[in-house]
């Protein structure tokens, strides 16, 4: 199951990154810049990664008879728009932070390209001289590279009376790479609503259904962000605790329909999907400053105080509503095995395959 939810890392591994790139480096000018920074910059796989979490339920608008069931792996990929693979820093109204060229201002978004962005710096004036001084300076994070958000779920369904079938996804709480743990569950339910419409009952082939499904996912990466540059050290807050949590709850519906022949079953789908994605830095955040009370004896040095060291400092919610979507696929059942194919059309469009075993 690890091997199979490893894919899964593609959402946290880029806040892993070394040194003066890493994500977490945004907090060398405060809260306010970070916020606006990491909300730019992580959107795309936040908006893709919940687009892909709500796909995946159903490949049929047949619902299985009473103790019919399936279990199915599908990988759902979200495709990232281009538009969404850069983001202008000029455009966010940044506090602190400065471009340290003007005219270099288009920065990579984590689905962006795999290059450092524009150089940006954070200059105090020094009370004593009144000239700038450098208090941190870091080049943006590069980009995954990657324009797809795949994300594979296994899918466990049984019918119940009523015309009724009752769907879930779990996995268990894992660590993986040392430094990641992720949860996942789900629950979904599919009502026959062939059953009420009498003309239908004549067409077996046809069948039409209403589908709600519930997602939850959550997971961790442990950070590491150390003072920049050489600041004098007056705290003894420890940086060892630093961690950061990204959950992402997904909600979707849809009214189905197929046309389910013996061996292949054509299906299609018109509903909705919204996502709630959580972006949290908790822990201990070193923030250099020079200190400007002239009655201290460290007054004009780049210090670190107690006041300086930021608790918990980042809680980010990102609510992505894709409106309606469409989606058409086609699946192939040689006795018990499945094998389907579909495509979403939605603000994130998304392209998934599944295998699985089905028992009506």
């Amino acid at each position: 199951m690890k091997k199979v939810f490893l894919i899964l890392a593609i959402v946290i591994s880029f806040l892993s990154a070394s040194g003066q790139t890493q994500v977490s480096n945004f907090l060398q000018s405060g809260v306010d810049d970070a916020e606006t920074l990491l909300s730019a910059y992580f959107e795309p796989y936040a908006e893709g990664f919940g687009t892909s979490l709500n796909a995946g339920w159903y490949n049929s608008a047949k619902v299985h008879n009473t103790l019919g069931f399936d279990l199915t792996l599908t990988i759902s990929a979200s495709i990232i728009p281009d538009v969404d693979k850069t983001f202008d820093i000029n455009a966010l109204a940044l506090q602190k932070f400065e471009l340290a060229d003007p005219t270099d201002h288009f920065a990579p978004t984590i689905a962006g390209e795999n290059s450092l962005g524009p150089q940006l710096v954070y200059n105090e004036l020094n009370p004593i001289t009144s000239t700038p001084v450098e208090i941190a300076s870091f080049e943006s994070p590069k980009g995954t590279g990657f324009g797809y958000l795949p994300v594979p779920m296994l899918k466990a369904a049984v019918g119940l009376p009523l015309g009724t079938e009752i769907m879930g996804r779990y996995a268990p709480s894992m660590t993986f790479l040392d430094d990641y743990e992720f949860s996942l569950w789900g629950i979904g339910v599919k009502h026959d609503l062939k059953q009420y419409l009498p003309f239908l009952k004549r067409l077996p082939v046809f069948h039409i259904s209403a589908m709600g499904a519930y997602t939850d996912f959550r997971t961790t990466a442990v950070q590491n962000l150390q003072p920049f540059g050489n600041p004098l050290i007056l705290t003894t807050i420890p940086f060892d605790n630093q961690e950061l949590g990204f959950s992402a709850k997904g909600l979707t519906g849809s009214l189905l329909i197929s046309a389910n022949l013996p061996v292949i079953c054509f299906y299609g789908g018109i509903g909705f999907s919204n996502t709630v994605t959580s972006l949290e830095l908790t822990g201990n955040y070193p923030l250099s400053t020079i200190e400007t009370d002239p009655l201290s004896q460290h007054f004009g040095q780049v210090v670190l105080r107690d006041q300086d060291v930021l608790t918990d400092p980042i809680d980010i919610e990102i609510e992505s509503n894709d409106g309606m979507r469409y989606s058409a696929g086609i699946r192939i059942k040689l006795a018990l095995l499945t094998i389907h194919a579909d495509y979403t059309y939605g603000e994130y469009h998304v392209a998934s395959v599944g295998i699985g075993l089905s028992f009506r």
